[in-house]
């Protein structure tokens, strides 16, 4: 994405601004390629190409933790350029091979997670997921494949899967709570299109509180 600058900071701080800002019935409207119901079930499989998409894990993986001790995750190794510290008042965690790259793009893999503490969970996670997926949109030209209803046992929000022109890449926005909905979370996700163990790697290691 030649030309494009500090694009995810861009969608963070919007993210952030709704979370805080929004009620139930403030969300941004987003127009999506998929007009069907969205499904139940998070995706173990690329919906976006018919391709082979591996499902192996990656074979050398590092434990990363937040400053605050609060948000942690297991990444590929080679993503040890990372991000620890709270963005004001919100903890964030990030890793990339190239931090300021993936910052920039939404064509360098890599991940990053935004939470806070809230009132309404529900409230803040609908606002933050819209407005992101609206940036993206609106900055990037991206285009929802894919939205599901997300629940890991622990977590519950939606993903949505994006492409965007020009990149080899699929972004995950995976936006949500926990069961007393006072912690709202943000998790974006920048993987190659065949690579979709490293989405499941760290969906399957993270948490927010």
């Amino acid at each position: 994405m030649a030309g494009c600058e500090s694009r995810w900071p861009a969608v963070a701080s919007v993210a952030l601004l709704v979370a805080t800002s929004c009620g139930p019935d403030d969300s941004v409207e987003v127009e999506t390629a998929n007009s069907t119901p969205t499904s139940t079930a998070v995706p173990s499989t690329d919906p976006t190409t018919t391709d082979p998409v591996s499902t192996d894990p990656p074979t050398g993986v590092v434990d990363i933790v937040d400053d605050t001790g609060i948000i942690s995750a297991t990444v590929p190794a080679e993503w040890s350029d990372t991000i620890t510290s709270p963005d004001g008042e919100f903890r964030q965690l990030g890793a990339a091979a190239d931090m300021d790259v993936f910052l920039a793009t939404f064509g360098e893999p890599g991940m990053l997670i935004l939470s806070g503490d809230v009132d309404d969970g529900d409230a803040a996670w609908r606002g933050a997921l819209d407005a992101a997926v609206q940036s993206a949109r609106e900055a990037d030209g991206c285009v929802v494949e894919e939205e599901l209803d997300y629940d890991d046992g622990i977590y519950r929000g939606r993903e949505t899967l994006m492409t965007c022109p020009g990149t080899p890449t699929i972004a995950h926005f995976i936006a949500g709570t926990n069961g007393p909905s006072d912690v709202f979370f943000l998790l974006g996700i920048v993987r190659a299109e065949d690579d979709i163990a490293v989405r499941d790697l760290i969906v399957d290691t993270f948490f927010v509180d």
